[in-house]
Parts: structure tokens; C-alpha cells; sequence
């Protein structure tokens, strides 16, 4: 049985680890009281017999140090108060240890100001190595920022150990800012004036409209008054639209305290979807924009730089948009057969799979377990809901860093497949569904990886793949689909 999901991941000497388990951890502990940290003295029994919740994947070893959980240090206080602090911590823990801990961890004597710079370093992406923040941060201060080596520290996930920080970084990457910093300051001024007036023009508070009536003007607008008409038919069609976002965007990320305190992030989420569907309306909402606006939003005003988060709402809507510029064809049905469309990705995936795993491909197909059934979700979400929340940020990082992004999305897909390759080949169509709809703790640095060395290994047409067959889904296949699907996730209604 599995104790709960366990996620690990690795930089240098440093291991995090998640717990999602509420129970015990069934590890035990000592205290060094010469250099103040606790230190994994043995492995407690579990009443099933088999290995606890950090045990149990043999990244953690008798030894190594606990130095922080939930990213506050645990380095210099004393072992009731750590082991206080361990107990009353909330869920899911992240426990982040040290390796030879003598090498890395301060004593008691050392300074606060070096104190403070272990817990900021606990706070970095595990899955990439340490590195010079000094040295990453000289092409920030040009006049004009270098886009390659921003795009060369975002693929290696060191955004977080840059000055500006990833919520700056991924305004750059994503177009909001122009790379000649002088500009800064107008391009930013220009465009959240421009969100202010978008606010004022499509979120003033509707004025009650009746339905037109067929006699006179009694309780509405006179039969004939083809300008009411239109007014009434806008006003229902936006009414419709603010009750599609708003049930989404009550269940976008609800493991996160972040969402749920108070109605500011989601009032903000549910502006910006609006205002974007209006001044869209070939797109207008489609359910998975949710996930990719949460993400960006989360990131933005989380920003510990008041003077960016607060104007999260507005830099969030023109990066939302401009991220959707290049995506936006697989949120409009009548492009799903087209290569930029829905079905277009999903048959490039297909035709990966099967260039470069032909047995697992065939396996799939021999139990019509195709793209089509689990990869819309991976697609219109940019996979935001199959990872938590800071493996969703570290592959969104690389994601950006590319300039073809949704081919390298597609790539990624694929490494996710091969990751579980094994467990597929023995699975049938429900149990390899199910896995593939609920995907298993994974470590993402492997998945990146796997994601470069298939890159290089690309299909002999490269990117622009020009398959002899769309992957066109049958009546029988599309009632299957929706019977799976309608529960939970009704991408669109046609």
C-alpha cells in the first residue's frame, strides 16, 4: 500500500523531500548540539512492516541532517523546538536534508546574515546544481539584456537565483518587458493604463436588462427596438460567460492557501479571463485557461517585490495573452484539425511515440489507449495540473526558455510516457488511463532530460511532421471519450 506520494529531488548534497502523508514519518532522530542540527540516527518500524514515507524510495540516508521543514531552517534550534516544529507542521511537509552536513551546515557562532543565506538556499530549485547568483546577474544589468543566456539560466531552473527573480523573468520571456531596460518603465506604464481602461469598459457592473417583450414597452425594450434586443442577447451571452469562469476558477489549485485567502486572487483570475474572452471573442473561455492563468497569477503576486505584485493583475493579463498567442489554436474548435490545432498536437504526439518507442506505441494502440484519451488535459493546461506546484514552476521555466514552446511541450509528453513505460506495457486500457490521468510523483529532472536527449534524437522530419493521417476519433471512440471525461473535465461543448 502506498504510505502517500512521496517526491524527491536532488541538488548537490542538498535532498528534498514531500510528504503528502499525514501520518508519521517513522525516522529517528538525534540532536548534535555541537553544530545545531538534527541528524537521521535510524529508520523507526512501521506497523506494515515495510519502509516509512522517507524511507521508502532510498534517497534519504542514516546520517544525513534535517535542516529544514517547509523551508523554515531548523539550523540552531534546540531539539524540542525542532522536533515541535516538525510535529506542528502543516501538509504537505517538504523536509529538505544535507549530505556530509558538516561540510555545508553553520554552527551556533556563526552570523545570522550566514544563517539567513541557508535558509535562502533551501528556498532554490533542488533540481539544478548551485550556482554564482553574481556572475548570472552581469547580463541583467546591461542596458540591453542578453535573451540567450535568459533563456540559458531559465532552461537550467536558476531563475529563483537571479536578482530580478522568475516573476520578472518570465515578464521578459514572455514579451511584457522589453529587453532594453531603459524601456521599462513607459512599456509598463502604457500597458497597465490600457488594462484600466479594458476594466472600464467590459467589467462595469451590468445594468438590469429585461428580456424584449412582444407588446409595447411595459417591462422591456419595444419589439421593434433591435438595439435593445442586441444589449439583452450581449448581456445574458456575458452572464453565461462569468458563470463558466467563475466555476472553474473556484476549483483552480484548491490545495493552495494562496487561492483560498479571501476572494482577491480569484476575483483578480476571474477580471482577467473576462476582460481577455471579450476582446477575443474567436476564443472566448475555454475550460484549462483557468489552470494557465492560476499559474502565472500565483507567481506574480506572490512576488516578495511589492513594487511588481502589486501590479500582479495587469502583468498577468498581457503575459496571459501573449502566452495564448501562441497557443490559442488548440482552444478553437474549428482548428482542431489543423497542425496548430487540438487534434494536431495530439496526432504529433502519436506520431512520436511512435517514431521513437515503436513497442510501447503499438502496445497503446493494440489498447486504444491513444493520445487523444489523456493528452488533452496535458495540452490545454500546459501540464499545470498533472505536477504540484513547484515542479509545475521549474518545468514552466524551461518551457519558456524555449522558443518553439509547444513542440518542446510535446517532447516532454513524451518523456512522461517513457518514464512510465513499463508499468504501461503491462497495463490495459483502464489501468494505463488511469495511470496516465493521475500521473505518478515523477523527478522532473530526469523528465527534462529525457525530454533534451529526445530532442536530439528528433523525428527525420524535425518539426514541422507531416503525418498521413490526422488522429480522427470515431463515434464509438467519442462517446467513450466523453463518458470518461464529462464528470470531471468538459473541455468545450461543441
Amino acid at each position: 500500500t502506498e504510505i502517500g506520494r512521496v517526491l524527491f529531488r536532488r541538488r548537490m548534497s542538498c535532498f528534498q523531500v514531500r510528504i503528502d502523508d499525514p501520518g508519521p514519518l517513522y525516522i529517528r532522530l538525534s540532536f548534535d548540539e555541537s553544530c545545531g542540527y538534527l541528524r537521521i540516527n535510524n529508520w523507526d518500524p512501521t506497523p506494515h512492516g515495510g519502509p516509512g514515507p522517507v524511507e521508502i524510495n532510498s534517497t534519504v540516508e542514516i546520517g544525513d541532517a534535517l535542516i529544514s521543514i517547509n523551508r523554515t531552517s531548523l539550523v540552531g534550534s534546540d531539539f524540542k523546538a525542532s522536533i515541535h516544529a516538525l510535529k506542528a507542521a502543516s501538509k504537505p511537509r517538504l523536509l529538505t536534508f544535507y549530505r556530509d552536513a558538516t561540510s555545508y551546515l553553520p554552527s551556533l557562532n556563526e552570523s545570522p546574515m550566514r544563517r539567513a543565506a541557508l535558509d535562502e538556499s533551501t528556498r532554490t530549485s533542488p533540481s539544478k546544481p548551485a550556482s554564482n547568483s553574481a556572475n548570472q546577474d552581469q547580463f541583467l544589468h546591461a542596458a540591453v539584456i542578453n535573451e540567450d543566456e535568459l533563456r540559458r539560466i531559465a532552461s537550467m531552473g536558476c531563475l529563483e537565483d537571479i536578482s530580478l527573480g522568475r516573476a520578472v523573468a518570465w515578464r521578459l520571456l514572455l514579451q511584457f518587458l522589453p529587453l532594453n531596460r531603459s524601456s521599462w518603465q513607459d512599456s509598463i506604464t502604457s500597458q497597465r493604463a490600457l488594462y484600466q481602461q479594458f476594466l472600464r469598459e467590459f467589467t462595469i457592473h451590468d445594468v438590469h436588462l429585461s428580456k424584449p417583450h412582444r407588446r409595447g414597452t411595459e417591462m422591456g425594450v419595444p419589439e421593434n427596438d433591435a438595439v435593445g434586443s442586441c444589449k439583452w442577447i450581449e448581456h445574458q451571452s456575458d452572464r453565461e460567460l462569468r458563470q463558466d469562469i467563475h466555476k472553474d476558477i473556484v476549483r483552480t489549485r484548491p490545495e493552495l492557501q494562496f487561492f483560498l485567502d479571501g476572494d482577491g486572487p480569484q476575483d483578480a483570475m476571474k477580471r482577467i479571463l473576462f476582460v481577455y474572452a471579450k476582446l477575443n471573442p474567436g476564443v472566448r473561455y475555454v475550460q484549462g485557461m483557468n489552470e494557465v492563468l492560476g499559474t502565472l497569477f500565483y507567481v506574480f503576486a506572490s512576488d516578495t517585490n511589492d513594487a511588481w505584485s502589486d501590479h500582479a493583475e495587469p502583468d498577468t493579463f498581457f503575459c496571459f495573452t501573449n502566452l495564448l498567442a501562441e497557443m490559442r489554436d488548440v482552444y478553437i474548435h474549428s482548428l482542431d484539425d489543423c497542425d496548430t490545432g487540438l487534434h494536431g498536437k495530439i496526432s504529433k504526439l502519436n506520431e512520436l511515440l511512435r517514431h521513437h518507442d515503436p513497442e510501447l506505441w503499438c502496445h497503446m494502440n493494440t489498447h486504444q489507449l491513444t493520445p487523444a484519451f489523456y493528452s488533452l488535459r496535458w495540452i490545454t493546461t500546459l501540464l499545470a495540473r498533472e505536477f504540484n506546484i513547484e515542479d509545475t514552476l521549474r518545468l514552466w521555466d524551461s518551457i519558456f526558455a524555449e522558443r518553439a514552446r509547444t513542440d518542446f511541450l510535446c517532447y516532454f509528453c513524451l518523456a512522461m510516457l517513457r518514464e512510465q513505460r513499463e508499468t504501461l506495457l503491462g497495463s490495459d486500457f483502464c489501468r494505463g488511463l488511469d495511470l496516465l490521468q493521475n500521473y505518478p510523483a515523477s523527478d522532473l529532472n530526469n523528465l527534462l532530460r529525457e525530454t533534451l536527449r529526445l530532442q536530439q534524437q528528433r523525428c527525420p522530419l524535425h518539426e514541422d511532421i507531416r503525418l498521413p493521417h490526422k488522429t480522427i476519433l470515431s463515434s464509438n471512440a467519442r462517446s467513450r471519450l466523453f463518458q470518461i471525461f464529462a464528470p470531471t473535465w468538459m473541455l468545450r461543448s461543441d
